[in-house]
């Protein structure tokens, strides 16, 4: 008897799809055209909305990030893009070489600023604040490393203490301007603490980087000069 196919609205987690035996418009052809060549650094998605912008990204994410505890194990990959019964592009013979070489072999920054808002520009900022601090939980086995030193570990945890404790605090100028800085050099500082600990090129991945832009305009005051700063400090710092 043939397995029913789920249709997901909305879906942004593609491992949630597959698994869940979803019904997915197989673009894993395109990682190969995105991934294989170093002459692309900085890639923009400009889709529509509605278009699948945020499941391609998480699709990129699964599909290059490396096993922090154990380099060289690919098997969530192997699993999820190959021996998945889905017969995805990338999982061909003639992919072979290219998932050898790409798949499960990167570090990655992924960060999503979709839910960033506020009516004031502090606490929008505020809510930046609170998404960096998800990444450095994310990272804070760094810390415990041999390979980083003692500054940079000293460094990672007192803007982690930050963004923990003082996020809400933003009223306070000193930590608006603290905060506004951590935004600046918070994602090269993991990236190159990751580079550090595992020799190999970052991937970062920015979704909705509009959508704080967007919701500055319209707050009740509006403070987009003051965010288009951040961003672009931010993008450009990567």
């Amino acid at each position: 008897m043939k397995k029913d196919v789920l249709l997901y609205t909305g879906g942004e987690d593609f491992a949630e799809i597959i698994n869940g035996g979803g019904y997915f418009v197989d673009k894993t052809a395109y990682l190969k055209e995105l991934l294989i060549t170093d002459a692309i650094k900085n890639s923009l998605f400009i889709r529509p909305r509605r278009f699948g912008k945020t499941l391609n990204l998480d699709m990129i994410r699964q599909f290059c990030r490396l096993n922090y505890q154990n380099p060289g194990d690919k098997s969530y990959q192997q699993k999820l893009f190959v021996d998945n019964g889905r017969n995805l592009a990338v999982a061909g013979d003639d992919y072979k070489e290219f998932r050898e070489k790409i798949m499960g072999e990167f570090p990655v920054i992924s960060i999503s600023f979709k839910t960033v808002e506020g009516t004031c520009f502090q606490q929008a900022v505020s809510q930046l604040i609170y998404k960096v601090g998800l990444l450095y939980d994310e990272f804070v086995f760094l810390t415990e490393s041999s390979k980083q030193d003692s500054s940079g570990i000293e460094n990672f945890k007192k803007i982690n203490d930050f963004c923990k404790n003082k996020k809400d605090e933003l009223y306070e100028p000193q930590n608006l301007t603290k905060a506004i800085s951590i935004l600046g050099t918070a994602i090269p500082q993991i990236a190159s603490m990751l580079y550090k600990e595992y020799g190999r090129k970052v991937i970062v991945i920015i979704d909705e980087y509009d959508v704080p832009l967007q919701k500055a305009v319209i707050a009740k005051e509006p403070y987009y000069d003051d965010m288009l700063s951040i961003i672009r400090t931010l993008s450009g710092n990567i």
